[in-house]
């Protein structure tokens, strides 16, 4: 099946694509991705009319990739909660692990706090991810 394609005048020239200036990450939001079908159906030969179906398809996997977005962003912000819970855990436990500077550390947990949305342990005055930490006594 073949994708959304640049949607060409009855004079046979191809026909500016609609823009989306949002910041998507993706580079294509639904209300550009709903002007480019517009646009196709607009410009279309009308000789040769495309299946009403494949905009569904279209549609359907365009949404199919949002929500696959969502989950991801979802997940990520579950795993920062996730370390952000584990170093306040960490607290008054001796820990070994890799701080920030490269250096490995053994001492007790001092303090945790978050740096960018990530949880952080300070041992002597080190600080160390909670993702670098590879022993807890």
């Amino acid at each position: 099946m073949p994708g959304i394609q640049a949607p060409v005048g009855i004079d046979g020239n191809p026909k500016p694509l609609p823009t989306s200036t949002k910041g998507n990450e993706s580079g294509l939001d639904r209300d550009a991705f709903m002007k480019l079908m517009v646009a196709q159906m607009r410009y279309q030969d009308p000789s040769k009319p495309m299946d009403g179906s494949q905009f569904i398809t279209e549609n359907a996997q365009f949404t199919n990739l949002e929500l696959l977005q969502k989950v991801q962003q979802s997940q990520a912000d579950l795993l920062s909660f996730q370390s952000i819970v584990l170093s306040s855990g960490l607290v008054g436990k001796t820990v070994t692990g890799v701080a920030i500077d490269g250096s490995t550390v053994t001492g007790k947990v001092d303090s945790a706090q978050v740096v960018a949305k990530n949880g952080v342990v300070t041992v002597g005055g080190k600080q160390i991810p909670v993702t670098n930490v590879t022993e807890v006594r």
